[in-house]
C-alpha cells in the first residue's frame, strides 16, 4: 500500500526518500523543503516599494496577525490584519479577506508604516507605527480596534532624550524597545504599561559611528539584541561612503543588566556586516542573520549571512559557500534541527524570494529560491513557527509601479 517514507514516490507524493526524517532533501511529509504550500492573500497593491510585510504573529487558535505598510494615494500607510487559518486552502490560493483589518492612522501628516507587533495578557496586540521620523506604541483590542496611542517622545525619560526604535518585545506590564538613540546612538528602553514611561536601560556609542539596533529576541531567562555597529565614517564631507561594519551582541537578565557581549562579523578590515534578525537556541545560544559585503566593491554584491553564538563557547560557526551570493537574511528561525532563514536573492537583473535551512552545526541542509507567476520580482521578510509548529512565511511580489501582492504561506519544512 503507498505510504510515505516507503522509498516509492507515489502520485500525491512531492518526494520520497525512504524515511520520515525531516532535515534532509524530503519532509516527513514526503514533501520538498522550501515548497510554498496553503496561501494567504494578506492585501494588493500597486507595486510600490512602500508596500511591505513587516511582522507576523500567531494566535492560537490558528489564525495569526501580520503588519506592515501599503499605498494608499500615494502615500505610505501603516496596516495591521488578523487572517485565518489556511491549512485547509488549496496550495498558492487566494485566500478569503482578513477577519479584520485597520489602518491606523498616523499622529500627524506624512507616511507611517507598522513595524513590529506583540500579544498582550487580555487578548489585545501592541504594535510599533512610525509616523516621519518617530513612533509611537499604540493597543488595538482583540477587534482591531485602536484603543491607545503613546508617542515615544512623549514618554521617554531622560525627557527630550530623541530615540527612534525599530523592534519590540511585550514581557509581563512592560515593553522593551530598540533602536537608535540621539548620543550614544545604541539604544533600549522599557515602557512600563501601568505608569506609561518609558525608561532608557541601555545607551552606548560603540566606535563613535552610526550603530543601529534592528534585532531583538528572548528566552526563557535572558533578552539578547543584535546591533549593527559602524566601525568607519559613512559620509566624507559630502560625499557618501560604504561604511565598514560588525554586529554587537548584548545579553541582558529580564532585569536590563547587561550579562555578557560579544563581537562576531567578518576577520577581513573592508568588510561590512549587518544583523536584521536574532532568534534564541535551545542551548543557551543564539542565531542572528543579516548580510555581508566588501565595502570597496562599488557593485554593492551582497552575501546572506547566519552565526551562531553561544555565551560559553563564543562564536560558534558561520555560514560560508552554501549560502547564494546576492541574497540577504531578513528573518531568522531555529527549530530543534536547524535555523530557517528567508529574505531576497538578486538574480538575472531581478529579485527571487529566498529561504534557506542550516543545521545546528552550520551545515547547509536545503535552499530555494522563486518568483510568484505573473510578477517580476519577489521577496520574504519575515518568519514565523505557527501554533501547530508549521513554518509560516510572509513577504511581497511585485511588477513596480503596476501591481504587487503581500502575502503569507506555510513552508514544507
Amino acid at each position: 500500500m503507498p505510504a510515505c517514507g516507503d522509498g516509492i514516490r507515489d502520485i500525491d507524493e512531492a518526494c520520497d526518500d525512504g524515511n520520515l526524517d525531516s532535515g534532509d532533501a524530503c519532509t516527513a511529509a514526503c514533501q520538498v523543503p522550501g515548497t510554498l504550500l496553503e496561501c494567504v492573500t494578506l492585501l494588493q497593491g500597486q507595486g510600490s516599494l512602500d508596500e511591505d510585510v513587516n511582522a507576523l504573529l500567531p494566535l492560537s487558535d490558528g489564525s495569526f496577525l501580520a503588519a506592515g505598510s501599503t499605498s494608499v494615494e500615494g502615500q505610505q500607510v501603516g496596516w495591521i490584519g488578523r487572517y485565518g487559518d489556511s491549512s485547509s486552502r488549496p496550495p498558492r490560493s487566494d485566500a478569503d479577506g482578513p477577519i479584520w483589518l485597520t489602518l491606523p492612522p498616523p499622529a500627524d501628516e506624512g507616511s507611517s508604516s507598522v513595524i513590529d507587533i506583540s500579544a498582550d495578557a487580555s487578548d489585545g496586540y501592541w504594535a510599533l507605527l512610525t509616523r516621519g521620523p518617530s513612533e509611537d506604541l499604540i493597543h488595538l483590542d482583540s477587534t482591531g480596534q485602536l484603543d491607545l496611542r503613546v508617542p515615544l517622545m512623549d514618554v521617554v525619560e531622560p525627557a527630550g532624550f530623541a530615540v527612534s526604535a525599530n523592534r519590540l518585545l511585550v514581557l509581563d506590564r512592560q515593553i522593551w524597545l530598540v533602536g537608535q538613540g540621539g548620543a550614544p546612538d545604541l539604544w533600549v528602553g522599557r515602557f512600563d504599561i501601568d505608569t506609561q514611561t518609558l525608561t532608557t536601560i541601555f545607551s552606548e556609542d560603540y566606535a563613535g559611528f552610526d550603530d543601529q539596533i534592528w534585532a531583538l529576541a528572548r528566552n526563557e531567562s535572558e533578552i539578547a539584541f543584535a546591533a549593527t555597529v559602524n566601525t568607519s565614517p559613512s559620509m566624507d564631507g559630502d560625499v557618501f561612503l560604504n561604511p565598514t561594519s560588525d554586529v554587537l551582541v548584548v545579553r541582558l537578565d529580564l532585569q536590563g543588566v547587561e550579562i555578557g557581549r560579544d563581537i562576531v562579523g567578518s576577520t577581513k578590515p573592508s568588510m561590512a556586516t549587518r544583523a536584521y534578525a536574532i532568534a534564541a537556541e535551545g542551548n543557551e545560544g543564539w542565531v542572528v542573520g543579516g548580510v555581508q559585503y566588501a565595502t570597496e566593491d562599488l557593485a554593492i554584491v551582497q552575501n546572506a549571512w547566519v552565526t551562531r553564538i553561544h555565551p560559553g563557547e563564543g562564536w560558534v560557526w558561520t555560514s560560508t559557500g552554501p549560502i547564494d551570493d546576492g541574497a540577504a537574511v531578513e528573518d531568522v528561525l531555529v527549530s530543534d534541527r536547524e535555523t530557517v532563514a528567508v529574505g531576497g536573492a538578486y538574480a538575472e537583473a531581478s529579485k527571487r524570494a529566498w529561504l534557506t535551512a542550516i543545521g545546528l552545526d552550520g551545515q547547509s541542509h536545503w535552499e530555494q529560491d522563486f518568483v510568484d507567476t505573473g510578477y517580476a520580482a519577489a521577496e520574504q521578510t519575515v518568519a514565523i513557527w505557527d501554533h501547530t509548529g508549521q513554518l509560516r512565511t510572509a513577504g511581497r511580489a511585485w511588477n513596480l509601479g503596476e501591481t504587487s501582492v503581500l502575502r503569507s504561506c506555510l513552508v514544507a519544512h
